[in-house]
Parts: C-alpha cells; structure tokens; sequence
C-alpha cells in the first residue's frame, strides 16, 4: 500500500503537465513533498508552480518576460489533476469544503480560471459603484468604447506595447465589475474574473523624477468581500488580496 498523501496527486500527471520525464532536486523534494516547477512558452509567458503536499498549500504565478501578471497563494488544496483533449491540456485544483478551485491551462495556451459562478444574489442592487470617470480615462486613456446610459453599464478598453489587452466592465447600479486581460498571440483569455459587491474605484498613480512609473485601479468591495487592484503600469497585472473572498 501507498503512502497517502494530503493532497491527493499523480506525479506523472506532472511530468506530462510540465515537459518532464524527472524532475530533478531543485524540482522536488521527495522527502518533504515539496515542488517548485515552471514552463515557458515561445512568447515569454511562464507558468511557475509550488506545492506543498503535506502542507496542502499551492502557490501559482503567471508572468511575461519575468514580469508578474497574476499571483495565487491556494490553501487547504485536496487534490491536483490533469486533463486533457485534443484542444485542452489543463491542470485541475480542487480544494477542501467549498474553497474556491483553479484551472491552469497549458494549451491551447497559458492561462488561469477561477471557478467562482456568480449568482443572483451576488448583485447588490441597493449599492451603487462610486467612481470618479476622469480617473478611469486617465487610466485607460479613453473613454468608455461602449455605454448604456441608462443602465449605467459601461465597457473600458486598454492595450499595451507588448500585445496585452485589458477589458473591463462595470454596471453601476448593481455593484458589479469584470476583468478580462487576453494576449494578442493566445486564442484564449489568460484571465477573466467576475468581482461583485463593489462599492468603490479609486485610480492611483506615483511619479519619480517627473515619470509615470505606477497606475492602478483599487477595486474596494463590501466588508467580508477581498478587494482587487488593477495594475496598469508598469505593467498590467492583477492582485487578489484572498482568492476565497471573491
């Protein structure tokens, strides 16, 4: 019999997700059970992944040319597994009671999903989004490239020199925004996630020596709800303070 572990995983499932045939001691630990693996494409994106098996914690990270985009601490993970077809290669994260669970895809391309299915009750329509607009054309230097006045619902657009793309959608009135950053070379989205209970936008900038070298967009949410920050410069990348809190 077996030794079991806390997190139930099936190492050639990893060797398969990663390239691998063995990984060697900077990879993993057998005697901790610990990995630190990592992938790049041929664009300079790169997926690094840490696990701690007996301690039931993943760390994921997801970047460009040794740039952070996305960074995930998941904790209380119950099993890891892959799956794939002739289209998708994909690693599944499945977490404890009702955490919320991650998919990292490898093909068609890098990307990260969270499975988090909003639900009616998720719009607050008692709470409208206070926000300042001239921050938001500030930060995405434009104005919104689709309006519905009367909903108050609007869609903001931002692309970058290294062939990113930021969409963001708000509706005011019910409280709700959503993110989707896509890569121009990728046929899909490298993350997209639904944030409700939004009560704020508030657009920061810091300057050294006369330079622009920060932007963000804070997305301050309802108590008990994690809230998000939106990186435009120096490059886009997106927080999220507790993934669980979403």
């Amino acid at each position: 019999m077996g030794i079991e572990y806390d997190i139930n995983y099936d190492i050639n499932d990893l060797y398969k997700l990663f390239g691998k045939k063995k990984f060697n001691k900077y990879e993993f630990d057998e005697q901790a059970q610990i990995f630190n693996l990592d992938i790049k494409d041929k664009y300079g994106m790169d997926i690094y992944f840490y696990m701690s098996v007996y301690g039931c914690n993943c760390c994921l990270l997801l970047s460009f040319k040794g740039k952070g985009i996305i960074d995930l601490d998941l904790y209380e993970v119950q099993e890891i597994r892959r799956e794939s077809d002739e289209s998708e290669e994909k690693m599944i994260i499945e977490r404890k009671e009702d955490r919320v669970g991650v998919v990292v895809y490898f093909k068609p391309n890098f990307a990260i999903e969270i499975n988090k299915v909003r639900t009616k009750n998720d719009a607050d329509v008692e709470q409208k989004i206070k926000y300042n607009v001239y921050e938001l054309i500030e930060l995405f230097e434009s104005e919104a490239y689709e309006a519905n006045e009367g909903e108050q619902k609007y869609w903001w657009r931002k692309r970058d020199r290294e062939g990113f793309c930021l969409t963001f959608y708000m509706s005011v009135n019910e409280g709700i925004c959503d993110l989707c950053l896509t890569y121009e070379n990728f046929e899909k989205p490298i993350f997209n996630i639904e944030i409700d209970g939004v009560r704020r936008l508030k657009g920061e900038s810091e300057r050294k020596e006369g330079k622009l070298v920060m932007e963000r967009l804070n997305i301050e949410r309802s108590v008990g709800k994690s809230p998000v920050v939106v990186y435009f410069r120096p490059n886009f990348k997106i927080e999220i303070e507790d993934i669980d809190k979403l």
